[in-house]
């Protein structure tokens, strides 16, 4: 399961949520984009590339599954711990918005399971391992999310 690694859980959700609005767009004859969600998708976009931009600066692993050689402790990441997960995050949802249709919703609460519960949990155990005290003291300071 290493090989489904975040940003193909990512594509293959909005992947899905397209599907999911041609078949709402098909029932109900019309698929207007709300802009609010747009911007929320543009808005989330940015957040993950940001942070993964961070990551590269510093030469840090970006993997989900390898040993991280940093921890990360400032520009997003001093505002949430998964800056990159909650950018794709808010990309979804504002994927879901911006189509108006309610089978995405079910995407995106999927997508955040499968986040919090495989991939962050999976983070959290090897960072604990690797940085110890100083990781505990980043988790005390900042919020998993937000």
């Amino acid at each position: 399961m290493q090989k489904l690694i975040p940003p193909y859980l990512f594509l293959i959700s909005l992947s899905l949520m397209a599907g999911a609005s041609y078949a709402c767009f098909i029932r109900d004859g019309a698929l207007v984009l709300n802009p609010w969600g747009t911007i929320a998708f543009v808005a989330g976009l940015v957040i993950a590339v940001l942070a993964k931009k961070q990551f590269r600066k510093i030469q840090t692993t970006v993997q989900t599954f390898d040993t991280p050689d940093r921890l990360v402790t400032s520009g997003l990441f001093r505002h949430s711990r998964n800056p990159m997960y909650l950018g794709h995050l808010i990309a979804l949802a504002g994927a879901a918005v911006a189509t108006q249709c309610v089978f995405s919703a079910i995407i995106v609460l999927c997508f955040f399971g499968a986040c919090r519960f495989w991939y962050i949990a999976h983070e959290e155990r090897v960072m604990l391992a690797e940085f110890g005290d100083a990781y505990q003291q980043y988790c005390a300071q900042t919020r998993r999310w937000i």
